[in-house]
């Protein structure tokens, strides 16, 4: 029969009861961060974060740690920080960032479909996989935001197919409200 080894000494049993024994005196069990359920091993313990999903998950590599501190331990030894878009500060989870965005109102929002990202990346990556572009409206170029493609159509001269654009004015005018409250205000 193989020896059964305590998770935190070297000491060895040759029996589960004699073990479990010496996890109890010692307080030596293994804890489920999630559901605070106790293990004799990290075999046992594995098995419980792999069937309930009790992982903590680094956002940058996908790694799975057992508890709060291996990950944010791993996170600072990486570098592998969420970082807020506005103020550059670094943090170690999703909840965190999103705890800070909101106190801060540091949300990047996309221009489409006014949904917050936690930062530029995030919002990026979604208005890729939605086509949530700002096309030129006289050649094919895209931008993610809609000052780019105006500055694109400025310095290249592309409001050709603009319906309501005074050219002696920058920015052009999309609607023709826009245009008639232009030209109310600056009279």
């Amino acid at each position: 029969m193989p020896a059964l080894e305590c998770p935190h000494c070297d000491q060895t049993f040759r029996r589960p009861r004699a073990r479990d024994n010496h996890l109890d005196a010692f307080g030596h069990w293994l804890e489920c961060d999630f559901c605070d359920d106790q293990f004799s091993s990290y075999k046992s313990l594995d098995q419980h974060c792999n069937a309930k999903n009790h992982w903590h998950i680094c956002n940058s590599c996908g790694y799975k740690y057992y508890n709060d501190e291996d990950l944010k331990y791993h996170q600072i030894e990486m570098e592998h920080f969420l970082n807020c878009s506005y103020c550059d500060k670094k943090f170690t989870t999703w909840k965190a960032l999103g705890q800070h965005c909101d106190a801060k109102d540091h949300w990047a929002r996309c221009f489409q479909c006014f949904n917050d990202f936690h930062n530029f990346d995030s919002r990026k990556s979604h208005m890729d996989q939605q086509g949530h572009w700002f096309y030129c409206a006289s050649c094919p170029m895209g931008f993610h935001h809609p000052n780019n493609r105006q500055r694109h159509q400025v310095e290249n001269n592309h409001w050709g197919n603009w319906r309501f654009h005074d050219p002696k004015h920058y920015p052009p005018y999309i609607s023709a409200g826009e245009q008639q409250y232009h030209l109310v205000r600056d009279g």
